[in-house]
């Protein structure tokens, strides 16, 4: 497995003692649940010893954000931001899918500089 696969692997680890639902494949996504992204930002270091990268993570509701979809949206990203030691979370619309309703979102970006063997 490469660094940035045992990077996302790990994250993933985290998460699961939550008892949330864990995706990592976007097509997997049914609310509510957290969906690990693949890395949006991938830097070689200079030495190429390192690799720097920004993994999303997104905690989803169900469609349309009311009710008890924002309930489980608010009560769930503090203990997921906890959980991987994410510092911010902003709200989006997160699509997955051409056609369906975009899903009521937060998402945290995970910055790492990593050891690439």
């Amino acid at each position: 497995m490469s660094a940035l696969g045992a990077w996302r692997a790990a994250v993933i680890a985290q998460l699961t003692p939550l008892g949330l639902r864990v995706v990592a494949d976007p097509r997997a996504v049914n609310p509510p649940c957290v969906l690990v992204g693949v890395p949006t930002t991938v830097d070689l270091g200079a030495n190429q010893c390192t690799v720097a990268a920004v993994l999303p993570v997104y905690v989803v509701a169900p469609a349309p954000a009311q009710g008890s979809g924002v309930t489980w949206l608010v009560d769930n990203v503090v203990p997921v931001m906890r959980a991987i030691n994410g510092r911010t979370a902003r709200a989006v619309d997160l699509s997955v899918s051409d056609g369906a309703p975009p899903q009521p979102a937060y998402q945290i970006d995970l910055s790492a500089t990593i050891p690439d063997d």
